[in-house]
């Protein structure tokens, strides 16, 4: 398979939307670091760039705010084949356990993926 270019995480980014998130949400870095298990200064180090943040993590924090997980991952100038692949990667790291817990959710969510209401969700205007 060819790889596509500039397949590395923006984790800054990334950093900026857990950022824009949490503070939607009114929660403090201490908040969000107790609601998924990670130190304040783990949080701090994700939403400032500064952190290579695991899929677990990743996953938490997607779970703690009920968004999906490509929310963070996208960037409008990447095709849906580049996305699959920085997915790809990113669960290679993963324990057997995760991938299997991570297909059921997906398996399960799949239906509420294309629901008419969830499009636009979380889009800057």
């Amino acid at each position: 398979m060819k790889s596509p270019k500039n397949m590395d995480l923006d984790y800054v980014a990334i950093g900026r939307k857990v950022s824009d998130l949490r503070r939607e949400h009114g929660l403090s870095q201490v908040e969000l670091s107790e609601k998924i298990e990670v130190s304040t200064q783990h949080i701090s180090n994700i939403e400032n760039g500064r952190t290579r943040l695991s899929l677990s993590c990743l996953v938490r924090i997607a779970r703690c705010f009920d968004v999906p997980i490509t929310y963070f991952l996208s960037e409008e100038d990447r095709t849906p084949e580049e996305q699959c692949e920085i997915i790809e990667n990113l669960m290679s790291s993963c324990s057997p356990e995760l991938l299997h817990d991570l297909g059921e959710a997906l398996y399960l969510l799949h239906p509420l993926m294309k629901a008419p209401e969830r499009e636009g969700r979380h889009k800057k205007e």
